[in-house]
């Protein structure tokens, strides 16, 4: 008896909830009712919308009736968009109600809308809905795909309440497969997002279902028990779920006191909220504890609910479905009448614009030929008077034409008399620079030859100096500076000589096509010992058919002269390396040599610092400064030239080239 009367309190109960959530239902039809003379009916299709979904999860005859209301609005007034909701709508009722296909074809329909009209926020609803639609039939990798599309834009726009819906789509479908790793991943993401409460306990909710799965029951407990308050506030549609996992943990605890007011909770929330699915699992769930618990009497009861929950469901989606097919039937013949009507209506006005157009084209072109003889006539009379003006312009031209032509006739003669006599005096100067040069190197021959023989003979008296017999310690230190004085002076000569030999030299020796690589390899070869000491490493990246066309001797010296500085200035913080390389082009033939070694400041140095004679940029080092200065002479000596490219600390880069003719 006393289980009788808790029933009846609890039907009684669930009626007035389910009485309260009708009355919500009905303040929002008065808000419509009362604004809808007010509102615009883009603002109406936008509200319809919201009840739609009021009641797509409970009541599907209702949520179709209301889609209607939103297609019928927006064909009316042409409103795109709400086109659009109303086939992602029709997509959501034909995925709850398992017809896949139809679902999918409506949200390709509401995605090509959205698109045309670049709705990215449609796009992304119809991405999450195709999703669902693709999981439900266990394609789970395109579902994905398209979940992936949503959570892309949602996340482009900063849109943390899509995301979350999204990511908890994607969670869902993880559970499905059983990638529990994957699923807690992605709804402790949605948990971190703290979009809206609904969402976050559903994702706490979530968790606790994976680890109910896991048989981590005590985990699930503390999942469930911090977010069911929060459901109870935010999401009481899915509130039974939450019950019935925290009873069959109490079923497991053997607490069947417990677990029985869980179960409570659980029917009295789906009931409430009409959530048909979760009743009948309620009612399964119950049937099956009663059973464990050998109570056939109750066992007995609920699973004549269930059943009776299920006849009732397939009852009523079956009166719904022939309901759609009947209204959908309706629909389709009024939209056959309206679109006929309306191609009727656009052919007559197409017509009616056709017959405008013919008569509007008729006096145009009374207006235009009308407007083309006034304009000719008006042209002919300017065109006179511009002819007449040209001519006299055209006269007075000529005369200036002539005048100048005078002028110019002058000033050419003027100028090849001046050019004429410029021409003269540079050849006179370029004569007797010639003379002065000839003169110079005749200068420097008689002196140098002239000096050549006194110089030796002054070494050759020094060194037969019996020094012995000088006991002065001043005597000693005289006959020393003379020493040093005259075998400088001897080597002075030697090289005054070397250079004024170059000329001679290039007259007597003939250019040939010298091979690069042999040259190269002798080279190295002279200067092997050195080489081993610094133990540096010369690159050669020279063919053995490779060459220039050169005087041999002077290719030999130029060569060891730049291989013998690429030694001595090396960098001895660093590995020493010296790349040889040749490039050919139309005109010339490039030797061109690059080391690492110390490199020149050329920004800040004087570039005759580098190939004037006698000059030094480093006075660390032995030498002259006269290697590179007989380079640059005997380069230009064979009509080439030599370039430099350098920077301190970098090393430098020298440029051989050599014409081909």
């Amino acid at each position: 008896m006393r289980f009788l009367l808790f029933i009846l309190f609890f039907i009684g109960f669930c009626a007035k909830e389910i009485l309260g959530q009708e009355r919500y239902i009905d303040s929002l039809k008065a808000v419509y009712s009362k604004n809808e003379n007010i509102w615009s009916d883009s603002a109406k299709v936008d509200f319809l919308n919201r009840v739609f979904f009021h009641y797509v999860f409970s009541q599907s005859d209702s949520a179709y009736l209301y889609s209607q209301k939103v297609f019928n609005l927006a064909k009316k007034i042409e409103y795109q968009k709400g086109l659009a909701l109303y086939y992602n709508n029709l997509g959501i009722l034909h995925r709850v109600e398992g017809s896949f296909e139809d679902g999918l074809e409506s949200m390709i329909l509401s995605l090509s809308i959205n698109e045309r009209i670049k709705d990215s926020i449609g796009i992304a609803n119809n991405y999450v809905n195709m999703g669902l639609i693709y999981q439900a039939q266990k394609k789970y990798d395109i579902a994905l795909e398209y979940y992936q599309k949503c959570l892309t834009l949602k996340t482009k726009r900063k849109d943390t309440v899509g995301m979350a819906y999204c990511m908890r789509d994607m969670g869902g479908l993880y559970i499905q497969q059983k990638n529990y790793p994957k699923a807690k991943e992605i709804f402790e993401k949605v948990i971190q997002l703290k979009s809206r409460p609904p969402i976050t306990f559903g994702a706490i909710k979530d968790l606790a279902i994976i680890a109910f799965n896991e048989k981590n029951y005590q985990k699930s407990k503390e999942y469930l028990e911090n977010c069911i308050s929060g459901m109870l506030l935010h999401d009481k549609f899915n509130v039974p779920q939450a019950y019935i996992h925290l009873a069959k943990i109490a079923q497991i605890e053997r607490k069947p006191k417990i677990a029985i007011d869980y179960f409570d909770n659980a029917l009295k929330y789906a009931i409430q909220y009409k959530n048909n699915q979760q009743e009948k699992d309620t009612y399964f769930e119950l049937f099956n504890f009663f059973k464990i618990e050998r109570d056939f009497e109750r066992a007995t009861f609920y699973l004549e609910a269930y059943t009776r929950l299920q006849d009732k469901i397939f009852n009523v989606e079956t009166t719904t479905q022939l309901h759609r097919i009947q209204n959908n039937y309706a629909l389709k013949k009024q939209e056959t009448r309206a679109n006929l009507l309306e191609k009727t209506q656009e052919t007559q006005k197409e017509r009616n614009r056709w017959i405008a157009f013919l008569v509007m084209l008729v006096i145009m072109a009374v207006v235009i030929f009308t407007q083309i003889l006034w304009q000719k006539n008006k042209t002919k009379k300017h065109l006179i008077q511009l002819l007449q003006q040209k001519t006299h312009d055209l006269e007075e031209k000529n005369e200036e034409i002539n005048q100048q032509k005078e002028e110019i006739s002058s000033f050419n003669d003027s100028l090849s008399q001046r050019v004429a006599e410029k021409t003269q005096a540079l050849s006179v100067a370029l004569e007797n620079i010639t003379s002065q040069n000839k003169e110079l190197e005749r200068f420097s021959f008689i002196v140098s030859h002239n000096l050549s023989a006194p110089v030796k003979r002054f070494v050759g008296l020094l060194s037969i100096v019996e020094k012995e017999k000088i006991t002065s310690d001043f005597n000693k230190n005289v006959m020393q500076r003379l020493e040093e004085n005259a075998q400088e002076l001897d080597n002075l000569m030697l090289d005054l000589d070397k250079i004024l030999s170059i000329k001679d030299e290039a007259q007597l020796a003939q250019k040939e096509n010298v091979l690069v690589k042999n040259v190269i390899n002798q080279t190295i070869s002279l200067l092997n010992k050195e080489i081993e000491q610094s133990r540096i490493t010369f690159l050669s990246h020279i063919n053995e058919n490779h060459f220039v066309y050169a005087i041999r001797y002077y290719l030999e010296n130029i060569l060891f002269n730049i291989l013998e500085n690429a030694i001595k200035f090396r960098d001895i913080s660093r590995h020493s390396v010296v790349h040889i390389s040749l490039h050919e082009t139309e005109n010339d033939t490039k030797i061109i040599i690059q080391d690492n070694g110390v490199g020149i400041d050329l920004e800040n140095e004087d570039i005759y610092k580098v190939f004037g004679v006698y000059q030094r940029m480093n006075n660390k080092t032995e030498g002259k400064g006269l290697g590179l200065y007989l380079v640059k002479t005997q380069m230009e000596t064979m009509n080439g030239k030599m370039e430099i490219i350098s920077q301190k600390g970098q090393g430098s880069t020298f440029r051989l080239v050599f014409p081909k003719k």
